[in-house]
């Protein structure tokens, strides 16, 4: 009688969809299907009809196939967290589709288990994974729970769209309403020339965040040419944003009316993908040459910069006597300077007032300049 591999070439077919996650992963491509309802439909009933291939051959599988279909559920889990990555189930971040992902993952991984209980016949060893499965679901069903729970929570709206004159980019911001958690306005830009259509789906380069601002925020979108991006008459070359990731530094020099150097800053951390897009920047700039007479002429011209002095110390970086926070408004994410100057943007209140001591969900901008070690500091802090 011939053996059956039918597992060995159901455990191939997830491993080389999860290398192809890996690599669109790598470089920066994510997957949004044309219709969500049907990719779902189709995503199922592929886990459906291989689960049913599976259990029709499983009298005449080989001890290799046997193996494979134990270890099917490590296969399936494997497929699902690097799918999650290039699997984009928020488009035109209209509506939140990540309930659509926890769906097709909790399909794949049943159809596994049905294929590891009927190739283990072990009774211990079923048992066992059988208790294993139930102690990790309990978190599996918990994420789902939340994703429904958030799943309405809040809207966001596309408030406008502009394209490259030679249709290779596309810009657009997205007004996103929080209720009273309060909301943002992003700008995001991607290559849309590099999309690559295949019929259920469209493979689509990953889209960077050009400027993070406040709700009601209004931008000025225009294209100056091919590559050049006018933003409220900034002008921002595309294609090194895309390839650099730069940061827009823009937003915070006209803001808060200072110099700012204009090139990528020496040292650089992020977090604002966070809940709601809360985070932290926290950026430095080593200074050199004109920079530096750059900044302190701009220093001793514009009464937005401050001296640091004993007041300001404490509400910066706090101390034991301070009314103000144990860390101060820094968090200690930036250095404490006794010899300094700084300037504090209130986004809230939008003005330089630094917020009393019982200001709830603060969001501000501060920016210090150490002239004994000639680097500019800066910290933005959004709840």
């Amino acid at each position: 009688m011939k053996k059956e591999n039918t597992n060995v070439i159901l455990a191939m077919i997830l491993l080389v969809f999860s290398a192809i996650n890996i690599f669109l992963y790598a470089i920066d491509y994510l997957f949004q299907p044309v219709n969500y309802g049907l990719f779902l439909l189709f995503c199922i009933a592929g886990a459906v009809t291989a689960t049913v291939f599976s259990l029709r051959n499983r009298a005449g599988n080989s001890k290799l196939s046997a193996v494979f279909g134990a270890l099917m559920p490590l296969f399936a889990l494997v497929f699902v967290i690097s799918s999650g990555f290039v699997l984009d189930f928020n488009p035109e971040y209209i509506e939140p589709h990540n309930f659509c992902y926890v769906v097709i993952s909790s399909v794949f991984m049943i159809c596994a288990l049905i294929i590891f209980f009927s190739s283990v016949k072990k009774k211990g060893i079923r048992i066992a994974a059988g208790i294993l499965t139930a102690v990790l679901s309990v978190p599996c069903v918990f994420f789902l729970y939340i994703m429904l729970l958030f799943s309405n929570f809040g809207s966001n709206t596309i408030l406008q769209t502009v394209t490259s004159p030679d249709e290779a980019y596309c810009a657009w911001a997205v007004s996103s309403d929080q209720g009273a958690l309060g909301g943002d306005t992003c700008l995001y830009v991607r290559n849309i020339k590099k999309d690559v259509f295949i019929g259920i789906g469209t493979f689509k380069a990953e889209e960077k965040r050009l400027r993070y601002g406040r709700f009601g925020e209004e931008y000025d979108l225009v294209w100056i040419d091919e590559n050049t991006l006018s933003v409220d008459n900034v002008q921002y070359n595309i294609p090194y944003i895309l390839k650099t990731g730069y940061i827009d530094k823009y937003r915070y020099s006209s803001k808060m009316q200072i110099y700012i150097p204009d090139r990528k800053p020496d040292e650089l951390k992020d977090t604002h993908d966070g809940f709601l897009g809360d985070g932290e920047c926290i950026m430095q700039y080593h200074l050199t040459g004109s920079e530096i007479e750059k900044i302190e002429t701009d220093i001793k011209n514009n009464g937005n910069w401050k001296r640091i002095d004993e007041e300001s110390y404490s509400y910066l970086y706090g101390d034991v006597n301070s009314e103000y926070n144990d860390d101060g408004y820094t968090h200690s994410e930036i250095p404490a300077l006794e010899n300094g100057y700084y300037c504090f943007y209130n986004e809230r209140a939008m003005n330089f007032k630094i917020p009393g001591p019982n200001t709830y969900s603060p969001n501000y901008i501060i920016v210090q300049y150490s002239p004994d070690d000639k680097i500019l500091y800066l910290y933005e802090f959004d709840t």
